[in-house]
């Protein structure tokens, strides 16, 4: 179920349990939800679900609990809220009643935190870049976490450094949760240059914005010999 105003997505899993989740973006802080299920007239009663994250993972602030119960016929009512720039927003409250059609969303959907392959493919494809690196003689035996954007008269075209490697990051949708990331930023007449968090944010980048973005691995440009002093 997707409530347009709001831009969440709510979904029932299987057996039990659900999840609530928007898409990141880096001028959003946080997102919570406060939720219940079958509320009466007079008053919501207990809150079955609420919860704030100003986590991303994978692009999305995700809440998910799974020991709430839901059945056909039942009332969800809940409401969101989003922490930005601008500030604090509450979105007005929504009511959906589940039906057949809702329910069966549950079935084709494969839960985000209930399938692990897609997480363990990562972590093998890290791991097997690690040791790719390590065992590799032209690179540093203890890799930096830096990354480098080639661009000749960097300093005369870039005003802002770090908006422009936080605005290249940004157009590559799998990287958008790695904006929040880069520590600093500095210029040289090559190109501008960033620090990330950790050695495997770097890696990330690499993999998946090397062609996109152009970004090439700094320490690799630390090791390409510099013109001779005699041309």
């Amino acid at each position: 179920m997707f409530s347009r105003s709001a831009k969440v997505n709510i979904e029932l899993l299987k057996p039990q349990g659900i999840q609530v989740w928007t898409k990141y973006k880096p001028h959003h802080f946080g997102f919570g939800v406060e939720l219940y299920v079958n509320p009466t007239l007079d008053e919501l009663g207990k809150c079955d679900l609420c919860r704030n994250v100003t986590a991303p993972i994978d692009g999305k602030f995700l809440i998910q609990d799974d020991t709430i119960a839901v059945k056909l016929g039942d009332t969800i009512r809940y409401r969101t809220v989003k922490d930005k720039v601008s500030g604090t927003k509450w979105y007005p409250w929504k009511t959906i009643v589940v039906d057949n059609q809702f329910l069966n969303q549950a079935e084709n959907i494969c839960a985000f935190q209930c399938d692990p392959s897609g997480h363990r493919a990562t972590v093998n494809f890290l791991e097997q870049y690690i040791r790719n690196m390590l065992d590799s003689c032209d690179l540093p035996e203890q890799p930096s976490d830096h990354l480098f954007f080639p661009l000749p008269n960097a300093p005369a075209l870039v005003g802002d450094p770090k908006r422009f490697v936080r605005a290249r990051l940004y157009s590559v949708d799998l990287l958008r949760p790695l904006v929040d990331r880069v520590e600093s930023v500095f210029v040289l007449q090559e190109g501008v240059g960033c620090k990330m968090q950790s050695v495997l944010d770097k890696l990330k980048i690499l993999e998946l914005g090397r062609d996109q973005l152009g970004v090439v691995d700094y320490d690799e440009v630390l090791f390409i010999p510099g013109p001779s002093p005699n041309l």
